[in-house]
């Protein structure tokens, strides 16, 4: 049987060292959460959604998984979870900043993308695939918010902290993670409140 990678200390230091993913993760959870779905529905449609959970999510979610056990078996444990949690906040953060600023040069037209399409595409499962096209920016970042939700915490974390933290310790510090975790919507919340009212102001 496998020995814990590190064992937590009382100190502050290492205390942090597992409260601060968890918040951040947390963090990051709600603020996708909450977007994704609103993204999608304004732009595509409501019906897309099921199309990108289908044909979409479904698919990544499936390499994925295959991508993290096969790293599994040649990364380190401590490894492993970096490698999988940092492309996540990269996307995201690049979204936040570049991505999602731009969309009016990153987005086709519909009328561009119904063109390219047989039959124009004006209505059934083609004129969704076209409304998704044309705002392919949006559809990414669904599927993305969609396969970190079901990893970040469930699989990333919580197999990075059962190899930090030993048995003994679990009952102290496990409670803690839980109102660590608590904060982070809180604040998750005001962050959509305010910038959520300064696009309005913009839009």
């Amino acid at each position: 049987m496998s020995q814990p990678m590190c064992v937590v200390s009382s100190s502050s230091h290492s205390i942090s060292c597992l409260f601060l993913p968890k918040f951040f993760i947390i963090l990051a959870l709600t603020l996708t959460r909450d977007s994704k779905d609103t993204l999608v529905v304004t732009q595509c449609g409501a019906e897309a959604i099921a199309f990108l959970k289908i044909y979409g999510v479904l698919p990544a979610a499936t390499a994925f998984i295959a991508l993290y056990s096969h790293l599994s078996n040649i990364l380190s444990k401590k490894t492993l979870f970096y490698v999988s949690c940092v492309p996540f906040f990269v996307f995201f953060g690049l979204f936040d900043l570049f991505i999602y600023p731009n969309t009016d040069y990153l987005h086709p037209s519909l009328e561009t993308v119904q063109a390219l399409i047989p039959g124009g595409a004006k209505s059934g499962a083609m004129a969704v695939l076209a409304s998704i096209a044309s705002h392919w920016t949006s559809a990414l970042f669904y599927i993305m918010a969609e396969i970190y939700s079901s990893v970040s915490v469930g699989l990333l974390f919580w197999q990075f902290a059962n190899d930090v933290v030993s048995v003994e310790q679990a009952k102290r510090f496990y409670p803690l993670f839980a109102q660590m975790s608590g904060l982070a919507p809180v604040l998750a919340g005001q962050y959509v409140v305010r910038y959520a009212s300064r696009a309005g102001d913009f839009g």
